[in-house]
């Protein structure tokens, strides 16, 4: 799935256009929907269910990496909490931890696989597809993000779980991460279309057997990086891993 796919492509002095369901539209409401609407949503969730999704290249006891069944590039990898949380944001500092170590293995996994650039996406609430945590990370021509610097709704991100801040603040958000570069967007951030407009331009198109291919390449690369995903990611269930 594209995450950039709910946003509109308005002018570039124009702030993008965010699809938000009506009940998101609030951003001091934390909490999003009653019991009942969640139990639907849980109902409804794939990354809860794990019904249409593919097997894992990676897992713990609380995360899964899958490659993205409808990837916006080749390489494209989605890390999920396997307990349901909205957003990543909503996680606590221990899930969050283990999240930035798996996307340490992935792009690491990109680097040496793609030789490119690993680009780090999250639809906080706003605009996802699936109402339920995901972080999108593929490879990328991009070398930085473009940033309106004088644009209110855009926050620096100095470290992973000050996200959790700019979403208490500020409700629905998009995170973007490139090198040590980590951006907090609101729906209305003038650095949206700019950024959007970077991506796409500096990706590669995929192409049908993509999926097929990264899952070859990461069982290739994971079985020659036994003792490195160990290191960083001793949760690793080994049967899955480690075989």
């Amino acid at each position: 799935m594209d995450p950039l796919a709910t946003l509109s492509l308005p002018a570039m002095s124009e702030p993008a256009q965010v699809e938000l369901l009506p009940d998101l539209a609030t951003p001091s409401v934390v909490s999003w929907t009653s019991h009942r609407e969640e139990e639907a949503v849980h109902a409804r969730d794939v990354f809860c269910t794990r019904s249409a999704v593919p097997e894992p290249l990676l897992e713990t006891s609380s995360l899964y990496v899958i490659p993205d069944l409808y990837p916006c590039a080749p390489g494209h990898i989605l890390i999920i909490p396997k307990e349901h949380y909205r957003c990543w944001a909503d996680t606590p500092a221990s899930l969050m931890d283990e999240r930035e170590r798996a996307a340490e293995l992935v792009t690491r996994f990109i680097r040496d696989c793609y030789r490119l650039n690993t680009l780090q996406w999250e639809n906080g609430i706003a605009g996802q597809e699936v109402p339920h945590a995901h972080r999108h990370l593929w490879p990328t021509r991009l070398e930085q993000l473009p940033m309106d610097h004088k644009d209110s709704s855009t926050e620096l991100i100095r470290k992973p779980l000050d996200i959790q801040s700019f979403y208490a603040r500020r409700g629905p958000y998009f995170d973007v991460r490139l090198g040590a570069t980590q951006l907090g967007l609101g729906p209305s951030s003038r650095s949206l279309p700019r950024l959007r407009i970077s991506v796409h331009v500096t990706r590669e198109r995929p192409k049908k057997g993509d999926t097929q291919k990264l899952t070859r390449r990461w069982s290739s690369w994971q079985r020659q990086n036994r003792s490195l995903i160990h290191s960083i990611l001793p949760e690793a269930i080994p049967a899955l891993t480690l075989q």
